[in-house]
């Protein structure tokens, strides 16, 4: 496969030692978002949430320093090969590839005459990488954000709005401008979804995450602000309440009239690989890997955070 020699090529392991090898992690996950046919989609997606991962270890799990995190973000925000020169030896490693590779995801789309879907998808990480690094401010600046405040970048941070629009390239005709503006307004049907993807990532990641740079990750915020006081466990039930999303999530009915149903059922698929990898082993199961504390998460923001959301909750 294309995608395996460009990851060897990249070799993570010997040159960025902070990050997860999830090549094989992503790609499954991939899997189970497209129909088979998308291979260009699957393709682009597999390489970009690899890079994804990377860039978020960076600034999880790395020995970077603050001022080299806002360079990094810095960088992204400009997207020009001249923002090389500021970046330390590893950075601009990962730098480089970004570039490259979405170079080469705008070389196949304008042979579709879509190359305008780059754009969205640039614009995408670059909002990623901003909370990011608004989170690595707040830990290095010992800044505790409310609930209410950190909430939206939590949301964010969880990566799934960037990746919902990013899944769009290499769709083909489905891949139109409206589809483009349609998943990139954040509409309902995403939001729901990194609801989901919020939860389990810090479930899963409360033992996983190595000394957590970012206070901004919830667990830290929830056990600051509720002090876990209710206390609870992760039943699967919990989980499947949100798992079909796209029939819960109002205002799908007029989303499937906006983008063909194909379009659309790939962002609760993002979300469903997500919950499917949970059933495998049984959410009690994994929750019973992990400190006691993970699951807390879960009530904890039925009380906190999930206030804006609601509707899509309690559904």
């Amino acid at each position: 496969m294309v995608w395996v020699r460009w990851w060897k090529d990249l070799d993570v392991a010997g040159k960025l030692p902070f990050a997860r090898d999830r090549l094989v992690e992503m790609y499954f996950w991939i899997l189970g978002v497209y129909e088979p046919h998308y291979i260009l989609a699957i393709r682009n997606l597999t390489k970009v949430m690899c890079l994804t991962s990377i860039i978020d270890d960076m600034y999880d799990a790395s020995n970077a320093t603050i001022e080299e995190l806002v360079l990094f973000n810095d960088a992204i925000q400009r997207w020009k090969v001249s923002a090389l020169d500021q970046l330390p030896d590893y950075m601009k490693l990962v730098y480089q590839t970004v570039l490259d590779t979405f170079n080469i995801i705008e070389d196949e789309m304008a042979k579709q005459g879509r190359s305008y879907g780059v754009e969205y998808a640039k614009s995408a990480l670059k909002d990623l990488v901003g909370v990011y690094c608004k989170e690595a401010k707040c830990y290095h600046e010992g800044y505790v954000p409310s609930m209410d405040e950190h909430w939206p970048v939590a949301l964010l941070s969880c990566g799934y709005q960037a990746v919902s629009t990013m899944s769009f390239t290499g769709m083909g005709e489905l891949a139109t401008k409206e589809a483009f503006d349609w998943v990139s307004s954040n509409p309902l049907i995403v939001q729901g979804s990194s609801v989901i993807c919020r939860l389990i990532d810090d479930v899963v990641g409360h033992k996983n995450k190595r000394e957590l740079r970012q206070v901004g990750r919830n667990q830290h915020l929830l056990a600051h602000h509720n002090n876990w006081a209710i206390l609870g466990s992760l039943s699967a039930a919990s989980v499947s309440r949100l798992g079909g999303i796209e029939q819960r999530v109002s205002g799908y009915s007029k989303d499937r009239m906006i983008v063909h149903d194909t379009a659309v059922l790939g962002c609760p698929n993002m979300s469903q690989m997500t919950i499917d990898s949970v059933r495998t082993m049984g959410a009690d199961a994994i929750v019973n890997t992990y400190p006691a504390g993970s699951r807390d998460v879960v009530n904890a923001y039925k009380t906190v955070g999930i206030a804006a959301f609601g509707p899509i909750w309690d559904s």
